[in-house]
């Protein structure tokens, strides 16, 4: 014999909800801005997991979040180069229109 339709229908209700955990002690805000931050961040999480301070869930969370982060900061990092790359053929160019080269 089988779980009731009740019991079914209950536990589909509570599904999820036992394992939330209130943080209680939240931890500081943090800045990501550079790859450095980023690497910090992933090291501390890892050590936090290894600890036992950390349950896997939460840890790859973080470890999604920190790796959007980092995505970002290629993003950023890839479209100032691109812009000083720019730069820089625009100024060869005028340069050499100029007859300065």
């Amino acid at each position: 014999m089988g779980i009731s339709e009740s019991e079914k229908k209950g536990a589909q209700a509570r599904g999820g909800k036992g394992d939330r955990k209130l943080i209680l002690d939240p931890l500081p805000p943090i800045q990501l801005k550079t790859r450095a931050d980023v690497l910090a961040l992933q090291t501390d999480i890892i050590n936090q997991l290894r600890a036992g301070k950390m349950d896997d869930k939460n840890s790859q969370t973080l470890q999604k979040l920190a790796l959007d982060a980092l995505n970002t900061i290629r993003s950023i990092e890839n479209q100032e180069d691109l812009e000083r790359l720019k730069a820089e053929d625009n100024k060869r160019r005028a340069e050499m229109e100029g007859g300065r080269v």
